[in-house]
């Protein structure tokens, strides 16, 4: 049976750099995840690694983002 509840961050990512940034932060990296350890939509398939968007969402919709940002303690 299918879990019913769906998840949604309601933030972009801009608002989310923004607020890093807001807080004294230096970014280092952003990067964009193109798979995901679980089935968030039936529309995605199973690739090594996990799950993606079909082709050719693939290289436009990502799947998750990853922030790595430091306080200069200078």
């Amino acid at each position: 049976m299918a879990h019913p509840r769906t998840y949604e961050w309601p933030h972009p990512v801009s608002e989310i750099l923004n607020a890093l940034l807001g807080a004294g932060l230096r970014i280092e990296r952003v990067d964009e995840g193109r798979t995901l350890p679980w089935l968030f939509s039936r529309r995605m398939v199973e690739v090594p690694g996990g799950y993606a968007w079909p082709e050719p969402e693939r290289d436009l919709v990502p799947c998750t983002f990853t922030v790595v940002a430091r306080r200069d303690d200078g």
